[in-house]
């Protein structure tokens, strides 16, 4: 580790000021459990077993997994980034392996209520490095920065509860498991049931609660440890339903965005991008209720390769037995976007770029929704996929690259690879039922491209006027009353700001300022408050005949583009309007020896003319020395 924390100490010297004094903690080196405690989970496993709270104050950096256990709650503040690096030592076997994930064991809570304006961030540490232009990890080099095609740079968050789940063996349910993805080495099995404690999930408490997840983005995780046993980005286990998971995104994962394993937990306002397996797993008797739900996969397994990812929902029943019973996974689902890889893309692995795939008697609910651009099939099955009271009910079927479908008059039957399918958005005949759309149908996104290589450009997935989402059949009883189909309406891009996916610029459009009412009638992708009279004054400008544009005398003639409005806050620069008369600036200068403390130096005056009409200066720094 003395690498790592030379580097830390090198992070220190360059950051800049305002960070200087923040604390730099290596959380999974830290010695905070006592080996012979009876704490029952064995001296190789990273413990947080007293209540913690990480700050956004501190940077965190992971080295290795952190349990958190013995009831305990780890608290993240607003704002606070945590990033994680990867050792896997360089040996044939996996048990040595270091890579940082937190897992929240049974029993013990996270609470990490992130805000819009300040989003609580999970990442590699190939983030900061870039930012730092530092090698913090040791391993020799400087790291890019992360794309929507680096994945598997760590584990993932992982949550472990006591709600019911079904894993079966024969006729009987366990009611428990262990997770997939690792097991820690010298893990203890109190309970000997071959299961190591600290992994382990399931129980008899529908309302278990394990805690608060919002606005918290988890990005380029997914560290394959052995085989197929990659770890989601976002895991949950048994989680119950008196926990609180909404406005979460999974940037980029190896496996899949979220993978439900049974539980009762519900969940809002979910962003799953580019991520390398299935976007939306379900399996083992989930049967939570659901609302807003985005996904849209990845197209690239590799630089050069436009062959797609997997599906946007793996949708299984019980794992180890096909029956049709009370328990197997039936969720309610409401108003979700799923978007493939492109309808040109190439077939992915294993089953395929489909919106969905179903398995072991599945019987969820799905309503109010849409799939779209998928290079396969709107439906791949099993033929034991569906069970008794699965609904496809008011959705919108998009366009689809599977079977030979060619137009919107074209048999629907080709939507499906499997007979059984007949009878959930279709009829035997091909006929559209249940409320649902005829097939080809396209979703009229505000804005949506890709590249030659598949790869999203950009996309706004609020309805644009006249689109069918808004114009459609709705199933009623929806947690939140929502007036379209799919996760976004056309007033407020919940998903804008606060994620990755924004940030990076391939999701455009403007979010509700302060709440989910958002009017913009000259459709100029400004919100109409934002340019009201009282708005403009507040904002320091003066509003006269000329600065209308003739819409109760309240709006500007002249709008200003996205591009020249990022423009103003350009880094190194200023820019003010000239009001009715001369503008005076003065700009206070600031001295220090040390950089840790500053003192008055002065102030340079300017003055501004005013020559008429709208006019801005901008105030330029350079680098001179």
């Amino acid at each position: 580790m003395s690498s790592t924390k030379l580097s830390l100490m090198a992070l220190a010297a360059i950051m800049p000021c305002a960070m200087q004094a923040a604390q730099i903690d290596v959380v999974a080196t830290q010695t905070i459990v006592d080996p012979s405690t009876t704490s029952g989970y064995g001296p190789n496993v990273k413990q947080i077993n007293v209540n913690t709270t990480w700050t956004k104050d501190n940077i965190y950096i992971l080295t290795d997994k952190v349990f958190v256990t013995n009831g305990a709650t780890l608290t993240i503040e607003p704002g606070t980034r945590i990033y994680s690096t990867l050792d896997d030592k360089g040996t044939s076997t996996k048990n040595d392996d270091e890579f940082g994930s937190i897992v929240i064991t049974r029993g013990s809570k996270i609470h990490a209520a992130g805000t819009a304006a300040e989003p609580i961030v999970m990442t590699t540490i190939d983030e900061l490095e870039a930012e730092t232009q530092t090698d913090l990890d040791g391993d020799g080099f400087v790291a890019e920065a992360p794309t929507a095609t680096t994945a598997g740079r760590w584990g993932g968050l992982v949550v472990l509860g006591a709600a019911p789940i079904a894993n079966y063996s024969g006729a009987t349910n366990i009611g428990e498991d262990r997770i997939e993805g690792f097991q820690p080495a010298a893990s203890n099995d109190i309970d000997n049931d071959t299961r190591a404690d600290v992994i382990e999930y399931g129980g008899a408490n529908a309302a278990d609660n394990s805690g608060v997840i919002q606005y918290v983005s988890i990005r380029h995780g997914g560290y394959v440890y052995a085989g197929s046993n990659e770890i989601n980005g976002l895991t949950l286990g048994g989680v119950g339903s008196g926990t609180t998971i909404d406005h979460v995104e999974v940037f980029a994962n190896a496996d899949d965005g979220i993978e439900f394993f049974g539980g009762t937990v519900n969940t809002s306002h979910i962003v799953l991008a580019f991520n390398q397996d299935d976007g939306f797993d379900i399996d083992q008797g989930y049967t939570g209720t659901n609302q807003f739900w985005f996904g849209i996969q990845a197209p690239k397994l590799a630089d050069g390769v436009t062959s797609a990812h997997d599906n946007g929902g793996e949708w299984d029943g019980v794992t180890g037995t096909i029956a049709d019973n009370a328990n197997n996974s039936a969720p309610v689902i409401y108003n979700a976007t799923f978007i493939g890889s492109g309808t040109g893309a190439l077939p992915g692995n294993d089953k395929g770029n489909n919106a969905i795939f179903i398995d072991d008697k599945f019987k969820g609910k799905i309503y109010n929704s849409v799939f779209d651009d998928f290079a396969e099939d709107l439906i791949e099955s099993s033929g034991d996929g569906f069970g008794t009271g699965l609904v496809f009910a008011h959705n919108t079927v998009g366009r689809f690259g599977g079977g030979s479908y060619t137009g919107s008059n074209a048999s629907n039957l080709t939507y499906v690879n499997n007979a059984d399918a007949n009878g959930t958005f279709f009829s035997a005949t091909g006929s559209p039922i249940n409320g649902n759309s005829n097939g080809g149908v396209n979703p009229q996104y505000r804005a949506y491209s890709r590249d030659a290589g598949f790869n999203l450009v950009e996309i706004d997935p609020r309805p644009a006027s006249g689109s069918p989402l808004l114009s459609s059949s709705l199933q009623p009883g929806a947690p939140a009353a929502a007036s379209f189909r799919g996760a976004f309406g056309p007033d407020d891009n919940w998903a804008a700001g606060w994620t990755f996916m924004s940030q990076s610029g391939q999701l455009v459009g403007e979010a509700a300022s302060g709440s989910s009412s958002f009017v913009d009638v000259d459709n100029d992708g400004i919100s109409d408050a934002l340019e009201s009279t009282t708005a403009l004054i507040n904002l320091g400008f003066t509003v006269g005949a000329d600065d209308v544009n003739g819409v109760g005398g309240n709006r500007f003639a002249d709008l200003y583009t996205e591009s020249s409005i990022l423009d103003l806050r350009t880094i190194g620069q200023a820019t003010v309007q000239a009001g009715a008369t001369d503008v005076n600036l003065s700009l206070p200068v600031e001295k220090s020896t040390g950089l840790s403390t500053w003192a008055p130096a002065g102030t340079l005056q300017l003055t501004l003319p005013k020559e008429g009409g709208k006019q801005f200066y901008r105030i330029a720094v350079t680098g001179a020395q």
